[in-house]
């Protein structure tokens, strides 16, 4: 047998060897993840527990502006109640407000022109969320 040939087989053999061994590999984290998949979905748990829908979350809001005006700043920050923002564990429950207060912010308004003027605004903020029913939808 050639030294080339010799070489070509014994390479060849290296390759099957080490696919079977990547295969088992795989197999084998596959398996230890199934194994594992309790403590995973324990761990979703813990986690989805911690967002129920009681205390509102802080979320970015645009501001809503004209074709000639611009708002400076683009956006406040208001705490809200809503489904992103809160878990309830009852598909036929959404989460939403319980109690709001309006809250007063400085904004700058910006023309056209590039002149500035200082307002307020009001805003709503919620302070208290809760599982609702849904609302009844037609279907």
């Amino acid at each position: 047998m050639s030294f080339v040939k010799f070489h070509l087989i014994a390479m060849c053999g290296l390759v099957a060897c080490l696919s079977t061994c990547w295969a088992a590999c795989i197999t084998s984290v596959e398996t230890d993840n199934q194994q594992n998949s309790s403590m995973k979905f324990e761990d979703l748990i813990e986690e989805v527990g911690k967002y129920n829908c009681s205390t509102p979350v802080p979320k970015l809001i645009y501001l809503k502006r004209g074709a000639s005006e611009k708002y400076h700043p683009p956006c406040v920050v208001l705490h809200r109640c809503s489904n992103d923002t809160g878990c309830c564990w009852k598909n036929s429950k959404i989460c939403d407000k319980i109690k709001s207060e309006n809250v007063t912010l400085p904004i700058q308004v910006i023309n056209s022109t590039k002149q500035r003027t200082d307002i307020t605004m009001t805003f709503e903020n919620h302070t208290s969320c809760g599982c609702m029913d849904k609302p009844f939808q037609n279907l």
